[in-house]
């Protein structure tokens, strides 16, 4: 059963994949207001993150190098943390997309902009309940698997 710590230790690690998928946030915070206050308490969290350039660049690496990859951290806070980096890493296949592959005639329609939207509250959702799952099953000092990532953070925790 692992330590207070090690469970605090395991739910903050997915609090860098939640501050960058809020990107993703903007349509469906603009369309249900009301969802926003669940944000509020991490509201200094949010403004300390988007204060300074390249501040997601580095907690990745701090999240990678001082958890996911730290060998003398126990194996469910590494299996945490690279769960939280797999998930930080797959958003980051969206972005690229949408800047490299996104033309602009998808404005252009109604229906361009409606699938943009549903992409965008899709990936979001998909963030927000994974770390959610994965920030509540660290609490209850289980290593629960988030679908998309949760096998290669098992095998990646595993070959320590």
């Amino acid at each position: 059963m692992p330590s207070a710590l090690e469970k605090g230790l395991a739910m903050i690690s997915y609090i860098v994949p939640l501050m960058d998928g809020l990107r993703y946030a903007k349509f469906l915070l603009r369309d249900f207001p009301s969802f926003a206050a669940i944000f509020v308490p991490l509201t200094p969290v949010i403004k300390f993150y988007y204060s300074f350039p390249y501040a997601s660049l580095i907690f990745f690496f701090i999240l990678y190098l001082a958890i996911a990859q730290n060998r003398e951290l126990s194996r469910f806070v590494r299996f945490n943390g690279m769960q939280a980096v797999l998930l930080d890493v797959i958003l980051n296949v969206p972005a690229l997309a949408e800047r490299f592959l996104l033309p602009n005639a998808v404005f252009s329609s109604d229906l361009g902009v409606w699938s943009y939207v549903q992409v965008y509250n899709t990936i979001f959702l998909y963030v927000f309940c994974s770390v959610g799952y994965g920030a509540i099953s660290s609490l209850r000092g289980k290593a629960g698997k988030i679908p998309l990532v949760g096998n290669a953070a098992d095998a990646s925790a595993s070959n320590y």
